[in-house]
């Protein structure tokens, strides 16, 4: 990271303390990493992750041997803020956001769920030393369940 704060350094000062993010191409290989503006600012395609929280598994509702009818489930929905650049003030039904230069899915979606909705348990569980192996169902609570896809 540090050698690509410095590369930055010359072009604009301010960019080279900001967050790094991982530039990929279509098959998600890692390309280079800029300063998040730059991702935005030039469209680059970067990593990210996108959550739907809803109060039971999303996938529950397409397996129902029992031939009961099976209600959908409930999406939450917020309000995104309105400083966003894309959308700002409506309604979202995704959580999520841009992955920091070399963190994995795992890492951003408990980050995200932690930051966005006060959900801090999967993040917690990780900073401890836990992985994707060991965490039980990490991203759920009472009122949630966060599926990854």
């Amino acid at each position: 990271d540090d050698f690509v704060r410095h590369l930055f350094t010359p072009l604009n000062s301010e960019y080279a303390q900001m967050e790094l993010v991982d530039m990929v191409n279509n098959n998600g290989d890692v390309l280079g990493s800029l300063p998040r503006p730059y991702v935005h600012t030039y469209n680059i395609l970067h990593r990210g992750i996108g959550m739907i929280v809803t109060n039971k598994s999303i996938f529950d509702i397409n397996n129902n041997d029992s031939g009961e009818n099976s209600t959908p489930p409930e999406v939450y929905v917020h309000q995104r803020t309105s400083t966003k650049r894309v959308f700002p003030s409506l309604y979202d039904m995704f959580v999520g956001g841009v992955s920091t230069s070399g963190e994995d899915a795992m890492w951003t979606a408990a980050r995200e769920v932690a930051e966005e909705l006060g959900l801090k348990r999967a993040l917690t569980v990780l900073e401890q030393g836990g992985d994707n192996t060991s965490l039980d169902n990490p991203l759920s609570d009472e009122l949630f369940q966060c599926t990854i896809c």
